[in-house]
């Protein structure tokens, strides 16, 4: 008798679980590693980012029949996945202020509401999720172990970098007739996407679930300054 296949609900929770331990384990390996531990992770991680991304793009053109212009990393997660690993390797800060927005922004959409193009047990499919679930864990690896964190200026830089990202995207999809950002059409798969109206209408409305993401991910740091600052003003009060 078969074994009857995962479902695809079952298989979308059993992924996020999945991403959720890979996520507490990656985090939490280094602190009984040291600083030499620290190193080691991240630059395993980013060379594993690298390669599986490289392997996914090839098994899309080979086993799923994608022209190469379609796999190129220019979707918000490609290029995120891309950026993480250099992050990582470098610690550049300036790349940390972007990446926390779209990264973690990003790739937690992508995950809960995924366009995957394939099923569990597709390596594909799997592939997919750990992507994107790195993506997550290397922002929160940078803000853990090199004491990132993001400031009012990383918020703008953020969104006006996206702004500007969409609009170098643009003549990108008329050249080689693909569908980055999702600014020609909407998603194969299900998606959020899918409650924001027709072409072109739903273009404005990513921009403002964007806008609206990237504020709810700095409100806990604007709060937090906020409250050190009253802090210290209540320590040495005026007289």
């Amino acid at each position: 008798m078969e074994t009857p296949p995962i479902a695809p609900g079952t298989a979308h929770m059993l992924m996020m679980a999945l991403v959720a331990v890979m996520g507490v384990a990656l985090v939490w390996l280094p602190r009984r590693w040291g600083n030499h531990g620290v190193t080691a992770l991240a630059w395993g991680m980013a060379l594993f980012m690298l390669g599986q991304e490289l392997l996914d793009r090839v098994l899309h053109h080979t086993l799923m029949g994608d022209p190469w212009a379609e796999v190129l990393p220019f979707h918000l997660c490609g290029a995120s996945v891309v950026l993480v690993p250099v992050l990582l390797l470098t610690r550049n800060y300036a790349l940390f202020e972007v990446l926390y927005f779209w990264g973690i922004g990003g790739a937690t959409a992508a995950i809960l509401t995924p366009d995957t193009g394939s099923h569990f047990p597709n390596l594909l499919y799997i592939t997919y999720f750990t992507s994107h679930g790195l993506i997550v864990i290397g922002v929160v690896f940078a803000m853990v172990y090199f004491g990132f964190r993001p400031r009012a200026a990383s918020f703008m830089k953020a969104t006006l970098g996206l702004f500007v990202y969409g609009v170098a995207v643009v003549p990108l999809n008329l050249l080689l007739d693909t569908n980055y950002l999702y600014l020609c059409r909407k998603p194969a798969d299900a998606t959020i996407i899918d409650f924001m109206g027709p072409w072109p209408g739903y273009v404005v409305w990513l921009a403002a679930v964007a806008l609206a993401v990237f504020s709810m991910l700095y409100l806990p740091w604007a709060v937090q300054t906020r409250y050190h600052r009253h802090s210290r003003h209540d320590k040495y009060p005026i007289v």
